[in-house]
């Protein structure tokens, strides 16, 4: 009896350490499952932090060398501009030397311009082409003869106009054509406060004198002269005073 019941505790016993040693291997099994997907688990994410970090590292060469890609196409770019500079201020420089060369022989075209007015006024007034009448006094007898052969009047006004010269200096030239008994005055029947300025008789035939000396004068200009340029120099002159005439009326 005593040996039945130590055999039937033995194996109570060897049931309880086998459980308990399945139990053990099952925990152990789990554990260990649980370990393995534990580090699995973190072997996942180490993966994708160095994943994430690779990713990070090659955004930011990527970033930096499109920093250097565009530091270097500005400076390129800057390169380019300063050349185009330089080039344009070498270009306007040029601009700058050809203006004033253009300036210096203008200026100097214009003092040729103006000598040869000068020369040619002297050469009207001081060469004593006109023997009986003075230059405005020669002048006012053509605006008088012209107005006299298409049946016109003339004014002093009119005179003034033509002549550019001032109202006091007109009035001074008629009274001394009046003395030299060159003209008359005739008071319009119409309009008493106008007055017509008509040459006498007697100065008819001293301005075609004059007029028939000064033709000689300017026949022998036009034999050395051809014909060409003595049209092209009439067109020159006339254009000429034209442009004086504007800026005289907008002065």
């Amino acid at each position: 009896m005593g040996k039945d019941k130590k055999k039937g505790s033995v194996k109570k016993e060897s049931k309880y350490e086998l459980k308990n040693k399945e139990i053990q291997s099952i925990s152990n099994k789990i554990e260990k499952a649980s370990k393995t997907e534990i580090a699995s688990k973190a072997e996942k994410a180490n993966k994708a932090v160095k994943a994430s970090k690779t990713e990070k590292a090659s955004k930011a060469e990527k970033a930096n060398k499109a920093v250097k890609e565009n530091k270097v196409e500005k400076t390129e770019k800057a390169r380019i501009e300063n050349r185009k500079e330089d080039k344009n201020a070498v270009a306007n420089k040029g601009k700058k030397l050809e203006r004033k060369q253009d300036t210096h022989e203008t200026n100097a075209l214009m003092e040729e311009l103006l000598g040869a007015w000068m020369r040619m006024s002297i050469g009207i007034k001081g060469n004593r082409i006109l023997r009986e009448l003075s230059f405005n006094e020669m002048v006012t007898c053509r605006l008088l003869y012209g107005a006299r052969q298409k049946g016109m009047e003339i004014t002093a006004t009119d005179i003034c106009k033509e002549t550019r010269l001032l109202k006091s200096q007109v009035n001074k030239l008629l009274c001394d054509m009046e003395k030299k008994n060159l003209i008359y005055r005739h008071r319009d029947s119409e309009d008493k406060r106008r007055i017509f300025i008509r040459m006498k008789e007697e100065s008819l035939k001293v301005y075609l004198t004059e007029h028939a000396h000064v033709m000689e004068i300017i026949a022998q200009v036009c034999e050395r002269l051809n014909r060409d340029e003595v049209e092209i120099l009439v067109e020159k002159m006339s254009k000429a005073v034209a442009v004086m005439d504007e800026l005289s009326e907008n002065a």
